[in-house]
């Protein structure tokens, strides 16, 4: 007579998660020890695992085609090899393990284009993540609609004003106004900002409107260069270095550091010293060569708007259904020697 044969039932996180009473994602916190939970919720966790007799399966959670044990959220981030783009990545992860689930990435290609962009958000979705972080610039609110019934998503770093979309970003419009109200106190009337597309970055054309707007109204004489989106940026850099040596600039605004950055190098080709040439300002302060050159910028809020991003998308995958949240989160100036009072410029020999 053969034997009886039993199958073994493997018991999963889920199973714990409603003994318990509680979010696959709050069972994850627990097992990692996170300080967020309460201590009621960590008994009844831990006493769901005692009692089904759970252990985490990690073969099981890495064989192709398995759900995961804990939550995973994509990430749509625009360029990864950028200086910014790379710290707030570095960020986001950090805050993902934080709040009890896993991220990972997806970048359009070297051309970063709204098609590529949308490429790389359609593999995020076919890869069944349980939530979506936009980081990118692109994209716009009506082509990410049909996906708000499936999937929690959370606009991260950049403006979003979607009625549906909840969004942890930076005050664009304060930060652009700091900045010119620091230029403006420096005595500069004759000023060049670059302005860049909302096509290019929806976040630097916020920033560097501001920056006009305020400088227009205290009565500065405002020259708006438009940012060219060819890849060495040599137009842009051609068009301002012209203004400043025919004079009629004494400092020149950019939404973001390595645009600064690149235009006080070529400064440097050119034989014009900063400040004594021209003051130039920057904005983003994650940009390690700022500190070396002195540039006069404004920090983001990286880390803050990070750990609330993620500390929201923790709660959606708990909650799906919660109210659309529209927050942003201020930074501040960081003073440096590229930004210097107009009346100390010494008249340049051309």
């Amino acid at each position: 007579m053969n034997s009886p044969r039993y199958r073994t039932v493997r018991v999963t996180m889920d199973d714990v998660a409603r003994a318990a009473g509680v979010s696959r994602a709050t069972v994850s916190r627990v097992m990692k020890g996170n300080s967020s939970v309460s201590e009621d919720t960590i008994a009844r966790v831990n006493e769901a695992i005692s009692t089904l007799g759970y252990v985490p399966n990690a073969a099981a959670q890495s064989l192709a085609g398995r759900r995961s044990e804990v939550p995973v959220v994509g990430l749509l981030l625009r360029n990864p090899a950028s200086t910014y783009y790379g710290y707030f990545y570095s960020q986001m992860q950090k805050q993902s393990e934080e709040n009890g689930f896993q991220l990972i990435a997806a970048a359009p290609t070297v051309r970063g284009n709204f098609a590529d962009e949308m490429s790389a958000l359609d593999r995020l979705v076919r890869l069944g993540v349980n939530g979506i972080f936009l980081a990118t610039g692109s994209i716009r609110p009506s082509d990410v609609e049909s996906l708000l019934d499936t999937v929690p998503m959370i606009s991260v770093g950049r403006p979003e004003l979607h009625d549906e979309i909840t969004a942890i970003s930076y005050d664009e419009e304060a930060h652009g106004r700091i900045m010119a109200d620091h230029v403006l106190n420096y005595g500069h009337q004759s000023v060049c900002v670059v302005d860049v597309s909302p096509t290019i970055s929806p976040s630097e054309a916020h920033r560097s409107q501001s920056m006009i707007r305020t400088l227009k109204r205290s009565g500065a004489d405002v020259t708006v260069v438009e940012a060219s989106e060819d890849t060495t940026r040599m137009i842009t850099v051609q068009r301002v270095l012209e203004l400043v040596q025919c004079k009629r600039v004494t400092c020149v605004m950019f939404p973001v550091d390595y645009r600064a950055l690149q235009f006080i190098d070529y400064c440097s080709l050119a034989g014009l010293k900063i400040p004594e040439a021209v003051s130039v300002t920057g904005t983003d302060g994650v940009f390690t060569q700022w500190q070396h050159f002195g540039l006069a910028t404004l920090r983001l809020p990286v880390e803050g708007v990070a750990a609330r991003a993620a500390h929201i998308m923790g709660s959606r995958l708990e909650n799906p259904r919660q109210a659309v949240i529209h927050e942003t989160l201020l930074g501040s100036f960081v003073p440096g020697r590229t930004l210097a009072t107009a009346h100390q410029f010494p008249e340049q020999s051309l």
